[in-house]
């Protein structure tokens, strides 16, 4: 939580905790140390950052201060392509990334999505195939159309807990996805949400979903 100051001694000491997330809004301080952190169990700490921090394929890191819309031209200026980028950390100074802007990013395997994110346009995430991780800022209201469709390595999602719809064909032909948690805010799936996701066995839902549109689930695994 936002509130927490300190962690102090062994606190996760001989647990089989595996990552630690630090908003950059959180003044945390880790009384053992970073590095001696970090030793115990293998913890992976995640300080996010104002600034955005794009990954490429050759370990290369670029942090660039973004402000407000994030879009392919950002992307451009950076020196980033859509072959070059493996990771990226989208900074606490985003709050909407545009339409199709890593869409066709073939190397793209792990994003992170702060909660100053409000809005993720169409297509953002649209023909990532090597995407495996994603963690959606918990401020979205709104899963787009294609946002992660042919996401062929997308194994699981969990939609946060203000999103109110998911979008026409948004997870269309991720193939490995097999468990999908909607939370209980989510009112309407449009239709070919889930179309294609031919691994997809656990699909959990509340009774606040009310409309679910033509041919969400077909040549699906349920």
């Amino acid at each position: 939580g936002d509130g927490i100051k300190t962690i102090d001694y062994s606190v996760f000491c001989n647990t089989k905790l595996k990552n630690i997330y630090v908003r950059a809004t959180n003044s945390l301080s880790l009384n053992e140390g970073i590095q001696k952190f970090n030793g115990i169990n293998n913890v992976n700490i995640s300080f996010e950052t104002l600034e955005t921090v794009f990954t490429k394929v050759n370990d290369e890191r670029i942090t660039v201060n973004i402000t407000g819309i994030l879009n392919s031209n950002d992307l451009v200026k950076a020196g980033i392509t859509s072959t070059n980028l493996k990771s990226v950390v989208i900074g606490y100074n985003i709050n909407y990334i545009n339409n199709s802007t890593f869409m066709g990013f073939s190397n793209l395997q792990s994003v992170s999505i702060p909660d100053s994110v409000t809005t993720i346009g169409n297509n953002v995430f649209k023909n990532c195939s090597e995407l495996q991780s994603v963690n959606i800022s918990s401020s979205i209201t709104n899963i787009d159309n294609h946002t992660f469709s042919n996401c062929t390595k997308l194994t699981s999602i969990t939609i946060p807990s203000n999103v109110t719809s998911i979008g026409s064909h948004a997870f269309e032909d991720c193939n490995a996805l097999h468990t999908v948690i909607i939370s209980n805010s989510v009112t309407t799936i449009a239709n070919s949400a889930f179309y294609g996701c031919i691994s997809l066995e656990n699909f959990t839902m509340s009774d606040s979903v009310t409309d679910i549109n033509t041919d969400v689930f077909k040549y699906s695994g349920l």
